[in-house]
C-alpha cells in the first residue's frame, strides 16, 4: 500500500452513485482518467470549508468530479461544467440526473476557452474553479479564469505532477513541459497565492488575491 491508497482507505470511499459514473466512463469507451478519490475528497472539502457557492470546472468526462464537488456546495450552489466532447457531455447529464445532487450540477458543451470569454462578456462570475482539461492550455485557463474571479475565489488545478515527470530533468515531452511551465507560472502569478498539494496527480490551489 502506497501513501494515496492509505489515504484513499480512511477519506475517500466511493458510494455507489460516484462508483457508477466510473462505469458509465469505462461501457462508453472515454478515456478513464477521472480524478483519484482522495482529490474529489479534497475538492469536497475546499467548497464546504469556504462555503463556496459558484463553482466552476473545465473538463467534466463522466461527471465523476461535478458530484464531488456538488456535495460541497450548499442547497443554492451551483457546478458549471465545461466540456468540448459531445459524448462525455450525454454520459455525464444521464449518470448525474440520478444522483441526489445531480440538480446543483449545469454541464455546458463547447470550447471552454470560447465559454470563458463569454462568461466574461456577460459578466458571470465565480468563486472556485477547478481545471482539469487539455495541459496544454492551462495557463489560459489560469488567465481566464482570474478575468471572472470573485474577490478571493479559489482556482484548483489538477494533475500538476504529472505522474511525477515535472521532477525529473530528462523528461521533456511537450505536455511535461506544458505542466512545468504552468506550475512555475501559477508560483511566480503576483494574482495569487499558491501552493502544490501532492496528493493524487498533484493539485494546486491558488487563492486569487
Amino acid at each position: 500500500m502506497d501513501v494515496s491508497e492509505y489515504i484513499r482507505s480512511l477519506h475517500a470511499n466511493e458510494d455507489e452513485h460516484l462508483k457508477r459514473i466510473k462505469q458509465a466512463v469505462y461501457e462508453a469507451e472515454m478515456p478513464e482518467i477521472s480524478i483519484p478519490p482522495e482529490t474529489g475528497q479534497a475538492l469536497k472539502l475546499l467548497i464546504r470549508m469556504t462555503n463556496r457557492k459558484r463553482v466552476l470546472e473545465i473538463g467534466c468526462l463522466g461527471g465523476y468530479s461535478s458530484l464531488w464537488m456538488a456535495r460541497g456546495l450548499a442547497e443554492d450552489g451551483v457546478v458549471v461544467s465545461l466540456e468540448k466532447e459531445k459524448k462525455h457531455v450525454e454520459v455525464a447529464k444521464k449518470e448525474l440526473e440520478q444522483t441526489p445532487d445531480g440538480q446543483k450540477i449545469s454541464i455546458r458543451h463547447g470550447d471552454a476557452l470560447e465559454a470563458l470569454q463569454t462568461m466574461s462578456e456577460e459578466n458571470e462570475r465565480f468563486d472556485f474553479f477547478f481545471i482539469d482539461a487539455d495541459k496544454e492550455r492551462y495557463e489560459a485557463y489560469l488567465d481566464a479564469c482570474i478575468e471572472i474571479a470573485q474577490p478571493g475565489a479559489i482556482i484548483a488545478a489538477d494533475n500538476v505532477l504529472w505522474k511525477n515527470r515535472v521532477i525529473d530533468p530528462d523528461v521533456q515531452d511537450d505536455l511535461t513541459i506544458d505542466v512545468r511551465s504552468f506550475n512555475e507560472t501559477v508560483a511566480a502569478d503576483d494574482r495569487v497565492d499558491s501552493l502544490i498539494l501532492p496528493i493524487g496527480d498533484g493539485l494546486t490551489v491558488a487563492l486569487v488575491r
